[in-house]
């Protein structure tokens, strides 16, 4: 939310040096805290209505469930602008295109526009929708993408030690939490830093690499690997490595394929 609030706030007409402040109040009068949720409840009519009533008495007294539906997303808008001059509704204009956007994507829909956070993440403005490229730009990242246990106390757990690592090397973290079946749970965790700032890519890559290494200790293990890691995770004489090698050889002879990644020669 934070970037598309603070792109609202510039063409409002908010000074450059106000915006960051602008933002934070922006989101505590709405009543936004450190972590927020969204899914998706399918099913016939009075599948979703049992489902629904099942999350807000889960979530009774520690969150605030909104339902959205493509109905009620027009109504929104509609009432947002008519009542434009109340600054509550004022804010609801904000915040509806980004709902928007989660509403879409979990209908398969794709968007760009999430690809400002990047740009927020390291203090530099935005450009235009159609122009958002963060490879032209001074914006880096790097991701930590680990699995674990689907239970509350591990999710905890795992939240704190990201923190205390991001802290210990001077980042904020940014962290999503994604359920992927009853009993597994993963995160996307990345790295952001300022690509022209010396010390600060080597200073992200230390922050990864610890996290690996503290995750390891506990048994959460990556899903997914960036390049410079494979060689701390893929090595000869694995049991599961020699054998995902040989199914890649007997695929792929000429390694044509993605050399290099997740394979141990």
């Amino acid at each position: 939310l934070a970037p598309l609030i603070r792109g609202y706030l510039e063409k409002r007409g908010t000074a450059a040096g106000d915006l960051d402040e602008g933002v934070r109040e922006f989101l505590r009068a709405e009543g936004y805290g450190d972590w927020s949720g969204i899914t998706g409840v399918q099913g016939t009519r009075a599948m979703v209505r049992a489902g629904l009533a099942e999350v807000r008495r889960a979530l009774r007294g520690i969150a605030r469930p909104a339902v959205v539906t493509d109905a009620r997303m027009v109504w929104m808008i509609r009432l947002a602008r008519a009542l434009q001059w109340l600054p509550q509704f004022d804010r609801k204009l904000a915040i509806l295109p980004s709902l928007t956007g989660v509403r879409g994507l979990a209908a398969g829909i794709p968007t760009s526009e999430y690809m400002q956070s990047v740009y927020w993440a390291v203090g530099e403005p935005p450009p235009d929708q159609d122009d958002v490229d963060p490879d032209h730009s001074a914006c880096g990242i790097i991701y930590f993408a680990p699995l674990m246990p689907l239970d509350g106390n591990t999710c905890g757990q795992a939240s704190a030690l990201i923190s205390e690592v991001f802290g210990r090397h001077g980042f904020v973290p940014y962290i999503t939490f994604n359920i992927i079946d009853p009993q597994n749970l993963e995160a996307v965790v990345n790295v952001s830093f300022n690509r022209e700032e010396p010390g600060r890519r080597e200073k992200a890559e230390q922050t990864v690499d610890d996290l690996h290494v503290a995750f390891r200790e506990r048994g959460w293990l990556p899903y997914r690997l960036g390049i410079r890691e494979m060689s701390n995770w893929v090595v000869q004489g694995d049991c599961f490595w020699d054998v995902a090698e040989g199914i890649k050889r007997a695929l792929d002879p000429a390694g044509i394929l993605s050399p290099g990644r997740y394979n141990p020669r």
